[in-house]
């Protein structure tokens, strides 16, 4: 049996229970566990406890009695008895709860008949006792009957046995309530990792993780056995959040309210950013602790969504804003443009023939940028037709590996077999030599800068990669904005223009970049 008698039975109300009978009956008694410890001992005789007791020869009487007894209580139709050397006679029987022994029920220190007073005199004598005293005390120990004894023996265990069966039957009940919380425990944490598409882990008061359910396994890369038991700052978390999100904890363990939604930013386990929603409340489980529950969910795409629509608004305002002044921009510029080639022409001129040419190459540059401003235009005309990427690379191949070389970096082309698709020719030029330029440009050291074209799940991929050193965060948060540039002569146009393109191509640009270079891959869906 996994309880002990002291668990079934209040032991003090037990106590009171056989007071109560001595007084009554003036019969010692007391109970010991399994283990042989006493936990009730109700008036034992003066003889005993100030002669017996207390003179090590006579003590080792008494032990052999306990023995002889503990030896016997297995036979549980007879109460075992025995004459002790000291002369006084002990009974026990055992209490027996589901058929497993739990305890002892001692009745003793009396007579069946009047004692041999000799006897106890020799006995003083012997052991150097008080005789006067020893058998004032001897004179004080009673004389029953068998039959009141057992009698007696039957009430002390039956009290002993209705009280341990009724503390069994409430600690059963307890076990079982305890039980059924913990299966609730594990139904609640079972639901959380059945859970589809929504992170939930859940925190002690210290901010420790303790459980992490399958979908944010998948949304933060962490394996749970990874991180039971880990600080918040060690895993999704840097210390700011981990701060903060501790704070909230603290706060909903007074409140037990539910907090949020809120948004939050995290890491992956790859050190990628991620942004979720997040919702937290307390819990308590069935172990009396609480635990702090927080679902995650992921809202990085959407947040992606909405900087890619406010780019695309910036750009839709400047290509408005071109369109509508291009035009009358451009004709007074190549007025001034004819002016100036016809007066380079001219004898008189020909002192200030380079100062005319700087000229003219400062309007051609003013117009580059207006065609550029025109490009973000987002109902430019785009003519579509059915070609295959791989040609329009391979034409471009001679005229950008001369540019590499001057730069004294190497271009590879590294062309995959891809479907044909419907493009606008001029635009896929104008996106790829502006990436691949930027690609030239990015790297200080001799470098190589690779193009590659293969086929994804339903879409045709082109990816442009350098080996220059990175794009810094600062810059990566506003890749793609208007007029942000790194190079000292710049408009800041290039990339929105490759945006735009891309996007008048129901295709979309993703960036992965690091200390070893830059990936642009633009992914082009199939016919």
């Amino acid at each position: 049996m996994k309880y002990k008698f002291s668990d079934l039975v209040n032991i003090q109300k037990l106590n009171s229970l056989m007071e109560d009978l001595y007084r009554t009956t003036g019969i010692t008694s007391s109970i010991t566990d399994a283990e042989g410890n006493v936990l009730v001992a109700i008036g034992w005789q003066e003889i005993c406890l100030r002669f017996h007791r207390q003179n090590l020869h006579t003590e080792k009487l008494c032990i052999q009695s306990d023995t002889y007894i503990k030896q016997h209580l297995e036979d549980t139709k007879l109460y075992p008895c025995y004459k002790c050397a000291n002369g006084l006679i002990d009974k026990a029987a055992p209490i027996i709860i589901d058929g497993v022994y739990v305890a002892s029920v001692f009745l003793g220190q009396f007579f069946w008949e009047k004692p041999d007073i000799s006897y106890f005199e020799h006995q003083a004598e012997r052991y150097g006792f008080d005789k006067e005293a020893y058998l004032a005390a001897l004179a004080k120990v009673p004389i029953y009957t068998p039959e009141k004894i057992d009698s007696i023996m039957h009430y002390h265990i039956k009290i002993a046995k209705m009280l341990a069966e009724l503390g069994m039957s409430h600690l059963r009940q307890i076990e079982q309530q305890t039980q059924e919380s913990q299966r609730s425990d594990e139904q609640i944490y079972k639901i959380f990792n059945s859970t589809p598409n929504v992170a939930i882990q859940s925190y002690n008061e210290y901010g420790n993780i303790t459980f992490l359910n399958s979908a944010a396994e998948h949304m933060y890369g962490f394996k749970e056995v990874d991180v039971i038991g880990k600080s918040l700052n060690t895993t999704i978390f840097d210390d700011r959040e981990a701060e903060r999100l501790l704070n909230i904890i603290k706060e909903i363990d007074v409140t037990n309210m539910l907090y949020g939604p809120i948004e939050w930013k995290i890491k992956h386990k790859s050190g990628n950013e991620k942004y979720v929603y997040s919702t937290l409340f307390p819990i308590r489980l069935s172990n009396d602790k609480k635990e702090f529950v927080c679902m995650d969910v992921d809202i990085t795409e959407k947040k992606q969504l909405e900087k890619e629509m406010a780019r695309l608004d910036r750009l839709n305002l400047i290509g408005e804003m071109a369109a509508s002044i291009g035009h009358e921009v451009r004709n007074p510029m190549t007025t001034v443009r004819g002016y100036l080639q016809m007066f380079q022409q001219k004898a008189e001129s020909a002192k200030s023939h380079e100062q005319f040419g700087i000229m003219i190459e400062e309007l051609d540059r003013a117009n580059a940028i207006i065609t550029e401003f025109l490009s973000l235009a987002k109902n430019k005309v785009v003519e579509m037709k059915c070609g295959n990427l791989n040609n329009v690379i391979h034409t471009l191949f001679p005229l950008v590996q001369a540019d590499a070389l001057c730069m004294g970096h190497e271009f590879i082309a590294d062309t995959g077999n891809i479907p044909d698709s419907y493009f606008d020719e001029k635009e896929i030029r104008q996106l790829i030599l502006n990436l691949v330029r930027n690609g030239l440009e990015a790297m200080e050291q001799s470098g190589a800068v690779i193009i590659r074209t293969y086929r994804g799940n339903d879409e045709i991929i082109l990816s442009i990669q350098d080996t220059g050193p990175g794009i810094t965060e600062a810059v990566l948060a506003k890749l793609g904005d208007p007029f942000v540039t790194t190079k000292d002569n710049g408009t800041g146009l290039g990339l929105p223009v490759c945006f735009r393109i891309a996007d008048r191509h129901g295709a979309k640009i993703n960036v992965d970049t690091g200390a070893t270079g830059t990936t642009f891959t633009i992914n082009f869906p199939l016919l």
